[in-house]
C-alpha cells in the first residue's frame, strides 16, 4: 500500500470493537434519555433527535 491509500479493511475492523460499541451504545441511550427529558421537541425518532443536536440541545419542548 502507498502512502495516502485508504486501507478499509483495517479501518472497519479497528471501528468494530466491543469497546467502541460499548461507548456508542451508551452515548446513545444517554442522548435519547436526555433528548426525552426535552420533551422531544422536534418528534419522537432518531432523525428528531439528531436534529435536536443540531440545534445544540437548546430547544424544548414549546
Amino acid at each position: 500500500m502507498t502512502q495516502g491509500e485508504f486501507n478499509r479493511e483495517s479501518s472497519t475492523q479497528r471501528g468494530n470493537t466491543p469497546h467502541l460499541r460499548r461507548f456508542l451504545t451508551t452515548f446513545f441511550r444517554t442522548a435519547l434519555e436526555e433528548y426525552r427529558e426535552a420533551g422531544c421537541p422536534f418528534g419522537k425518532n432518531v432523525d428528531a433527535m439528531l436534529v435536536w443536536f443540531e440545534y445544540n440541545q437548546k430547544t424544548t419542548d414549546n
